[in-house]
């Protein structure tokens, strides 16, 4: 087996816990690793919101363009138009999705 990279080496990890909190200094060490993680991370989060929401206005968008379909058919549709809309906002919500799932895991 190849030997562990150095950011995932227990020591590396060891020395940035160790730098992070010490008993002593009387911290709480579930304080310090929230204080580590939103210092570290805090970049990522409103990506993951923005997925999120992506997610559910897609699915909403989805429901809507499936509903055109079916009043397109049955002649009940009042803009014709409507359709791009909701077409044009799930391909939206897809790249951000996209672009979202690539930027954090690659």
């Amino acid at each position: 087996l190849p030997d562990v990279l150095p950011p995932d080496a227990s020591q590396t990890n060891l020395r940035h816990l160790q730098h992070l909190w010490s008993p002593g200094r009387g911290e709480d060490l579930r304080r310090a690793l929230l204080r580590d993680f939103l210092q570290e991370l805090w970049f990522i989060q409103p990506c993951m919101c923005a997925a999120a929401v992506a997610k559910i206005v897609q699915a909403i968008c989805l429901g809507n363009l499936i509903q055109f379909f079916e009043d397109n058919d049955q002649g009940q549709v009042e803009n014709p138009n409507i359709g791009y809309v909701w077409a044009m906002g799930l391909v939206l919500c897809g790249s951000i999705t996209l672009f979202e799932h690539h930027h954090v895991f690659f």
